[in-house]
């Protein structure tokens, strides 16, 4: 997606998404990464404010990877999407909530 390539970004996406191994997790942070290459920052903000809202360090997500930094690393991830997403919908006081909340998350 970074070189603009968003149709075959798809493509792969829609093949996690008909893999029956895939996670629900794993899907929804897809669909985020590909609403963000879109410009579709509501709907970026939907799919990814859940994820960290339902599970700070977001087991759920992580058990797509094994060993407890990737799940640190997986969560980094959707907070760094969902405050690029918070700023680019204007949003700086959520940003700053998320980052409180990420704070406390690996402070624990």
């Amino acid at each position: 997606m970074q070189a603009g390539q968003i149709d075959t970004a798809q493509k792969h996406f829609d093949a996690v998404d008909a893999d029956s191994d895939a996670s629900d997790s794993q899907r929804g942070l897809n669909r985020a990464l590909l609403a963000i290459a879109k410009g579709e920052w509501f709907e970026a903000q939907r799919l990814l404010a859940p994820m960290l809202e339902t599970d700070p360090e977001n087991a759920s997500v992580s058990s797509i990877l094994q060993g407890w930094w990737f799940s640190m690393l997986i969560s980094d991830q959707i907070a760094n999407n969902l405050a690029v997403v918070l700023v680019s919908l204007g949003k700086v006081a959520e940003v700053r909530t998320l980052q409180s909340t990420t704070d406390l998350v690996h402070s624990s």
